[in-house]
């Protein structure tokens, strides 16, 4: 029998499978954690912007003279219910205190400061929104035309921020406000073309505030962007530590199908074949019986002659001998004769002593068994438990 070459343990394949789920997995948590900090970035340029943007207009607005409190007092009763005596209120007070481009500017970037803030309101923002109508229309009546086109400067973040996130209703108060100054021609075609697109129109102005605002969003660009590099890093070591693994077991797997079973050293000696052994006779005592085959079964199948006899024969000294069986007879002495069924169901004699009825004359030593005449047949008895093996002389005449 051959014993085949011992193969490395292929990788189960539940286990691979398990492999690519993990690294399916990594893949899903670093697009979530990129998710995030996209998030966070986000928030974090948002407000850093506004806070840039808040402090440049208390920057111009002190150089204006122009109190931003004050503003805040009479922009209050429009936001909370729109009537025409508190639309007429900040209308008055708008042309009061925009008398020039700077002045103008203040007025526009506050109102785009309360429409942007986080957590406003779409009545803040419409009301607002209806107050810029207003002051519009009556710059078209006054000509105050400095006033109309910074109004057109910073109307974009202010109308589109307005029309995210509105009801169909919403939309529909708003899309009418739209034709209108579309109508009174309030504004250049462009600047109409890009409030019909609120939210693209919406990404380029925030996308202009960032390159504005460079100083203050750099470093949180770049904060960002070194936490994801680590992330993906990490991502990056397990897929590669994963891949290997598998490919470590593939390249295995490949070998082993190419590996051919070694044999096993076949010896040059044959095992001597084990000899047949007779089943072992029972003892009874210390007096052993030795069976001799029936007379009368052997008479009947051998062909004896008239001068020889069978079986021992007692002489004139007390002695036995085996008569002499007939020379001519071609007699097989390696098989029991025919029609004999030896009883071996008895132990064998015990040979350091004579069987019984047999004269002292055989207790002496046996004879030189290299020496035997060619009469002479032995066989070695089986003995077991006993490691001295006589040899069974038995003399045929």
């Amino acid at each position: 029998m051959n014993q085949q070459q011992q193969v490395p343990p292929s990788l189960p394949w539940q286990q691979q499978q398990q492999l690519q789920e993990q690294i399916q997995q990594s893949e899903r948590n670093l697009a979530a954690q990129h998710h995030v900090l996209m998030q966070q970035q986000q928030l974090q340029v948002e407000e850093a912007i506004r806070k840039s943007q808040d402090e440049k207009l208390h920057i111009l607005a002190k150089d204006c003279g122009l109190d931003l409190m004050d503003a805040d007092r009479i922009m209050q009763p429009i936001i909370d219910s729109c009537t025409k005596d508190s639309i007429s209120t900040g209308k008055g007070w708008i042309f009061s205190r925009g008398i020039s481009a700077n002045s103008a500017e203040v007025i526009a970037r506050y109102m785009v400061k309360r429409i942007t803030a986080l957590g406003a309101s779409f009545e803040l923002k419409l009301h607002l929104v209806y107050l810029i109508n207003d002051v519009l229309h009556h710059c078209v009546r006054k000509n105050a035309e400095d006033l109309k086109r910074v109004l057109g400067m910073y109307v974009v973040p202010i109308f589109c921020t307005t029309c995210l996130g509105a009801s169909e209703d919403q939309q529909q108060k708003l899309s009418k406000l739209l034709k209108l100054w579309e109508m009174n021609k309030y504004f250049e075609p462009s600047v109409i073309e890009q409030l019909k697109s609120p939210a693209s129109s919406l990404a380029a102005y925030k996308a202009g505030l960032i390159s504005e605002h460079s100083i203050a969003v750099n470093p949180i660009t770049a904060s960002i962007q070194t936490q994801y590099a680590v992330l993906q890093k990490q991502h990056q070591d397990f897929v590669n530590h994963i891949t290997s693994q598998l490919q470590s077991f593939a390249s295995q797997n490949a070998g082993a199908k190419h590996a051919q079973p070694l044999p096993l050293p076949v010896s040059s000696q044959q095992p001597a074949e084990a000899p047949l052994q007779q089943p072992p006779l029972q003892t009874q005592s210390q007096n052993t019986q030795v069976f001799a085959p029936p007379i009368g079964g052997v008479q009947q199948h051998l062909s004896i002659s008239d001068n020889s006899t069978m079986g021992p024969t007692a002489t004139s000294d007390g002695t036995q001998q085996l008569n002499n069986i007939g020379t001519n007879q071609n007699v097989n002495f390696s098989q029991p004769p025919p029609g004999f069924l030896p009883h071996f169901s008895q132990p064998p004699p015990h040979f350091s002593q004579p069987p019984p009825g047999f004269p002292p004359a055989f207790q002496q030593p046996p004879p030189n068994f290299n020496q035997l005449p060619a009469s002479t047949m032995v066989m070695p008895p089986f003995c077991p438990g006993n490691e001295s093996r006589e040899q069974l002389t038995v003399f045929i005449c």
